[in-house]
């Protein structure tokens, strides 16, 4: 195989891998689609388009074929020619993932103590992807509801050790439970029975002997219920972009690929510029309007094998894969040029012109998610703050000078060296305290652009010097995080109360704090501008 066959071939393997989060965005499509949303019809053409073309470069004629009828057909016929497209890209996902051990099993766990009657439903039951087990006693079940991570549950009423509406109950009282979905299958004709198992949480109630034909169709309605909401609660409702489960999700894949194969990816976080200013100004429809159309334009630009997310507020972020520095700033200054020349029209014959400022960075293999979003938030940082309507892959040396002041308050000494030395190092002036007293005296003496606050201080905790800190007018729209200790959520209740505008919880990394550091301060920079 020569070296253009070689990365062909991992090119094709890389545009299947992310088949998956175009399955997610598609379906959750299908569901507005249905809901009447008048928006959605135009994201899915444009998905069928790129689909369209993406398809016949990588030797994938079915999808193109399906994204071609998707993209052209009429209106009522958009939502059946979408549910074919959308089942085309599982069974190319799954042939791509076949052999392997598949992240979409179906876990079904019939609990029936007649074995005869288990080995039939299984048998009536059976399809790809969908592994069956088995409960004979109550007790059993209850194992089974703590150890396997189930989809389906089809329970008998009658047990040899208890009745299974008791079952039925203890099912809402579980966090990992309650949406569960249960189909009691009993002999009881009794129409009290069945409006107690109803009323306890079950999805339905059928009578043995259930016909085949019937109890396959309701299993494959709820099945396909259960994969629809997965999937609506991975993709952001406003832009049909991936949110930040779904982008997590999508960024393991991606990374584990990228990792075999040796290929280069760059992260970059997006932002678009005084959003605060453009929805004060026109209004939230308007700011709405800007973030859809604004997630249109990064998946009308970006290739299909790219990912992308929205990833809170008017932040997004995407992975541009098998692409290097050079080659994705070209991609996002594209990117920004196709949201200056969007138009945005108003009543009032005005057309405000929208930008975005980038802080890109290249993913180091080993680093988590969190450490390269980081590194990039700290350049996106940097771009607003040296003018925006800029993406950053670097930081120039001169852009310390004249950085933010923070006030440090920390009794601990080896975690508030560790701090210092990772602010300082990013060009922070860190005035730093031992205990709350000293860090109150010496804010009121100078002003500082952000505090860094310890909740357990010696002198003066830090609840009580965030308390102090606010009650001054000069530290009114200052922005304060808290460190606090993991498990003290009464804390952090507090916390918010008194005026915090964050938080990080112990232990934790540096570098996790400055990325909280740089947010607060680029977002206290864009209301004050």
């Amino acid at each position: 195989m020569t070296r253009l066959e070689q990365a062909r071939e991992l090119l094709a393997e890389n545009y299947r891998q992310s088949l998956a989060s175009k399955i997610e965005i598609l379906e959750a499509a299908a569901i507005a689609l249905d809901d009447g949303n008048p928006d959605v019809e135009s994201n899915i053409r444009s998905i069928s388009h790129q689909l369209r073309g993406s398809g016949a470069s990588f030797g994938l004629p079915r999808i193109t074929e399906s994204a071609t009828v998707v993209e052209t057909a009429e209106k009522s016929r958009l939502a059946p020619a979408l549910a074919a497209l959308i089942e085309v890209l599982r069974q190319e996902l799954a042939g791509e993932e076949s052999g392997e051990e598949s992240n979409e099993t179906t876990h079904i766990l019939i609990v029936e103590d007649d074995t005869h009657l288990v080995d039939i439903l299984v048998h009536d039951l059976a399809a790809p992807g969908r592994e069956f087990h088995r409960a004979t006693t109550a007790e059993m079940a209850r194992e089974q509801f703590t150890d396997l991570p189930l989809d389906l549950v089809l329970l008998d009423l009658t047990l040899p050790d208890g009745d299974g509406r008791n079952l039925l109950a203890g099912l809402q009282d579980r966090p990992q439970t309650v949406d569960l979905p249960v189909i009691v299958l009993s002999a009881t004709t009794a129409s009290q029975t069945k409006t107690e198992c109803l009323s306890l949480g079950a999805e339905q109630y059928l009578q043995k002997p259930v016909e085949p034909d019937l109890l396959s169709a309701v299993v494959d309605g709820i099945l396909q219920r259960r994969r629809r909401h997965a999937a609506e609660v991975r993709v952001d409702p406003l832009t049909g972009l991936a949110n930040r489960a779904g982008f997590r999700e999508s960024y393991e894949r991606a990374a584990k690929l990228d990792d075999r194969i040796g290929l280069p990816s760059a992260l970059a976080i997006l932002d678009l510029d005084r959003f605060k200013h453009l929805n004060d100004s026109y209004g939230h429809n308007f700011g709405d309007e800007v973030l859809r159309r604004f997630g249109r334009l990064i998946a009308n630009n970006l290739r299909q094998t790219d990912l992308s997310a929205r990833w809170g507020g008017e932040e997004f972020v995407v992975l541009l894969q098998n692409s290097n520095e050079k080659a994705s700033l070209i991609a996002l200054r594209k990117l920004q040029k196709a949201l200056r020349e969007e138009r945005f029209e108003l009543e009032s014959g005005e057309s405000p012109i929208v930008t975005f400022s980038g802080g890109l960075v290249l993913v180091e293999r080993g680093e988590s998610l969190e450490d390269n979003l980081a590194l990039a938030d700290m350049r996106l940082y940097h771009a607003k703050s040296t003018g925006r309507d800029r993406v950053l892959a670097a930081i120039a040396e001169d852009t310390a000078k004249g950085a933010a002041r923070i006030l440090f308050a920390e009794d601990d000494a080896d975690m508030a060296a560790l701090v210092r030395a990772t602010l300082t190092a990013e060009g922070f002036e860190v005035a730093h305290y031992s205990d709350g007293q000293a860090a109150l005296s010496a804010a009121l003496q100078s002003p500082h652009d952000m505090a860094i606050l310890d909740k357990m201080m010696p002198g003066l905790d830090g609840l009580d010097l965030l308390k102090e800190l606010r009650s001054h007018a000069a530290y009114r729209g200052v922005p304060i995080l808290m460190l606090t200790a993991v498990g003290h959520e009464e804390e952090i209740e507090r916390a918010f109360e008194l005026g915090a505008d964050d938080y990080v919880q112990k232990p934790f990394k540096p570098r996790e704090l400055l990325a909280r550091a740089r947010r607060l301060l680029r977002r206290q920079t864009a209301t004050s501008n």
